[in-house]
């Protein structure tokens, strides 16, 4: 069995999930520092006759905490930004276009230093070491503990942010180190962007985690303990220290997987109705749909993937335009507002309003599979474009079992090409995402 808990900005829900079938939920009230509201939505859990702590084998947590700290510019580390680029890119500096509020909170520290590839390998300038100990020194002096290293089209060549790494953490015990290979995608400003938003919250991230372990020890609970991801996977506790901005929104995602078990429809809109917002996906053969862009997290641009959830005001309107297809996909209501809503909407086939409507986003985290992705640039010549597709997808499935997925379990669930003009040697980007159940046989069976 697994426990999922979705923390809102109301209410933390609760549910224990055998297989694919709800045995418990509860609804508890969200508590300012968010740990406590957990630990009380899992005492209510276990006050169930039903419940036993030896047989919970797997606890996940999707909580808004780390997006409300960057809203808030908040409890935020000192983080710097080494950017491998020179003598290319220095038009545009890092952290160009950040609200001046996140820059002072962070404290607005970067560096150019030599280092970079062509995207197809070749190197544009060898990084210095030398150049490199000095900033580790100007970094201690300036009592930095956070980094974000990029290097131009290091998701395909990661060797430099590597090698700085390496530099800089033998020159400065316990630097935390965010590498951009590791974060983002192909676009250097957005990727870059996204590494530094996770390097300001790795210390958030560390409190977070240690105080919900804390709060399952105290429980009586010896489970593995997970963070939901913003694609509606999960990750373990020791990645969520290290990959927080991979979590920074990850309800949607949840509300849309939970719907889908819950009403067994994996091709659907969903409607999730909340206290104050009402939101609206939809899911394609059990995927949800990804915003075309990267997400703007406070109003910073990165490009950490987000589901196409919309808020609302005339359902209808919004239903039509988010629809992928010309006949109308069933809608299925979640969320506690839902009952609000009628059970007829004009532009839909069929509307469900399936049992445990309003716990679909923890159904949605305690069923999460575990999730991996491949996003760069390849140089594919005539005749290589399967062996490329190839080569991308068993990455991508690798990545996947890397991350906890039991190896039987996993499958390929998207590919997608994109031919890049202004680039030499045919370039495309190749995007696969593969997912699979957790290793362990915690699988929901959803």
């Amino acid at each position: 069995m697994r426990i999922g808990i979705d923390v809102g900005m109301t209410n933390t829900d609760a549910v224990l999930i055998s297989g694919a079938t709800v045995v418990e939920a509860v609804k508890t009230t969200t508590t300012p520092d968010v740990t406590s509201g957990i630990a009380a939505a899992i005492g209510e859990l276990r006050r169930r006759p039903s419940f036993d702590p030896g047989a919970v084998a797997g606890v996940a947590v999707a909580t808004p905490c780390f997006s409300l700290a960057l809203a808030e510019a908040r409890r935020l580390a000192r983080t710097a930004v080494i950017r491998l680029c020179l003598p290319a890119t220095a038009a545009a500096p890092p952290l160009i276009g950040w609200p001046g509020r996140l820059v002072r909170a962070i404290g607005g520290h970067s560096y150019l230093c030599r280092g970079g590839h062509e995207f197809d390998g070749r190197v544009i300038s060898v990084p210095d070491p030398d150049e490199l100990r000095r900033v580790a020194a100007d970094l201690a002096a300036k009592r930095i503990r956070s980094v974000a290293i990029s290097s131009v089209f290091s998701p395909g060549h990661a060797e430099f942010e590597v090698l700085a790494a390496d530099i800089l953490t033998s020159e400065m015990e316990g630097l935390h180190v965010s590498l951009s290979h590791e974060i983002g995608r192909t676009g250097l400003l957005e990727r870059e962007n996204a590494t530094v938003v996770n390097a300001c919250l790795r210390d958030i991230a560390e409190r977070f985690c240690l105080d919900l372990s804390t709060a399952l020890r105290q429980n009586g609970l010896d489970a593995a303990l997970y963070l939901s991801r913003n694609d509606g996977t999960v990750m373990d506790v020791d990645s969520a220290r290290s990959y927080p901005a991979a979590a920074l929104y990850p309800r949607a995602a949840n509300s849309l997987n939970g719907a889908a078990c819950l009403s067994g429809l994996d091709t659907c809109t969903v409607v999730d109705a909340g206290g104050t917002t009402t939101a609206v996906g939809t899911l394609h053969r059990g995927v949800p749909r990804e915003a075309g862009g990267g997400a703007v997290v406070a109003g910073v641009r990165t490009d950490l993937r987000v589901p196409d959830v919309r808020t609302m005001e005339d359902l209808d309107s919004v239903i039509d335009r988010i629809r992928t297809r010309s006949a109308p996909d069933p809608v299925v209501l979640v969320g506690g507002g839902s009952p609000l809503i009628g059970d007829r909407l004009g532009v839909a086939a069929r509307v469900h309003r399936p049992e445990h409507f309003a716990v679909a986003g923890a159904v949605g985290a305690a069923i999460a599979h575990v999730g991996g992705e491949v996003d760069r640039v390849f140089a594919v010549e005539p005749g290589d474009r399967e062996a490329v597709r190839s080569a991308a997808s068993q990455e991508a499935i690798d990545r996947t079992v890397a991350a906890g997925a039991d190896p039987g379990t996993v499958r390929v669930v998207e590919v997608e090409e994109f031919p890049i003009a202004g680039l030499p040697g045919n370039a495309v980007r190749v995007r696969v995402r593969a997912v699979g159940d957790l290793d362990g046989g915690t699988g929901c069976g959803c």
